[in-house]
């Protein structure tokens, strides 16, 4: 999530004075909705180091760019709580002062924990002295807890491969406090959740005409083994996979080799000594055939 100032310029246009109102940010609360159980695994609070825009100095419709929050300010994010709410209700700091700069990195919880509410509040309320650049860059990450994973889990079985389960957050900014009553702003988020699979979709190439060939020649049959999936990051092992083609009894088996597909960068990960592991049977299956038949480890 990423909280900005956001400003009507009206017509003709005219951005606020600078230093004339400060708009400011006090909490921003992400709260996953009913029966959306969530794990939060880590956070990553960053600050832009954007630039927005105010009025120029000679008024009117002028206007200048400059950071979204001065030297100060940008020091005063890091004066915060990260405060959880857990599902009794009660609350905890999950971390005091994060460190809020545009180089900070993701921290990962060393226990993932079930939470209702996640609230970053600061110290201070943080002044805004721009318009429209980015003040706050938010990344939380979140796992399904187990009970939420179990119904997802049971919604997606009876669907397609293609199906998707959503969850959602609500998020509600806290700010204004130069006003007499605070100013709240709300949005959401939302993911969703599929099922891992992966199998074998098409091959790339099928009935070849080898045209005409001299009693000398060697043939080569060229195929493109193609798999549909949808996985995570990482990928899975294909495991004990084989691949089977019959020939004719008057051909010579002479061997096999495997590239990646055509035209792309992908690594490639069939070593010609694990192409070399394979067996002919012939007269396979009293069809007068020979079946060579390979199996492949991926790695």
């Amino acid at each position: 999530m990423s909280v900005y100032w956001s400003w009507s310029t009206g017509n003709p246009s005219q951005y606020p004075a600078r230093g004339a109102y400060h708009h400011t940010i006090s909490s921003i609360e992400d709260t996953p909705r009913t029966n959306e159980e969530l794990e939060l695994t880590s956070y990553k609070i960053t600050y832009p180091n954007g630039n927005g825009y105010v009025q120029g100095a000679s008024g009117g419709t002028s206007y200048e760019s400059i950071p979204t929050l001065d030297a100060t300010q940008q020091a005063a994010l890091s004066h915060n709580k990260l405060i959880g709410t857990k599902m009794d209700g009660s609350t905890e700091i999950i971390a005091t002062n994060v460190s809020i700069t545009p180089s900070s990195t993701e921290v990962t919880l060393p226990n993932p924990t079930q939470y209702k509410k996640i609230e970053l509040k600061f110290d201070n309320p943080i002044e805004v002295q721009s318009t429209g650049g980015y003040i706050v860059n938010i990344q939380y990450k979140f796992r399904l807890a187990q009970s939420s994973y179990n119904r997802v889990k049971t919604q997606l079985a009876s669907m397609a491969n293609t199906g998707v389960v959503w969850t959602y957050n609500d998020v509600k900014l806290t700010g204004d406090t130069n006003t007499t009553a605070p100013i709240t702003r709300n949005a959401s988020g939302y993911v969703g959740w599929s099922k891992p699979y992966a199998y074998e979709d098409a091959h790339y190439t099928q009935n070849q005409n080898l045209g005409t060939q001299y009693i000398d020649n060697e043939v080569e049959l060229n195929d493109y083994v193609q798999f549909y999936y949808n996985l995570p990051a990482g990928g899975r092992d294909i495991k004990n996979p084989k691949f089977i083609a019959l020939a004719d009894p008057g051909f010579e088996f002479k061997g096999i080799n495997a590239n990646g597909y055509p035209y792309t960068s992908y690594t490639q990960e069939f070593t010609q000594a694990v192409m070399d592991n394979y067996r002919i049977e012939y007269n396979y299956k009293n069809t007068g055939r020979q079946r060579i038949f390979g199996i492949i480890y991926l790695i």
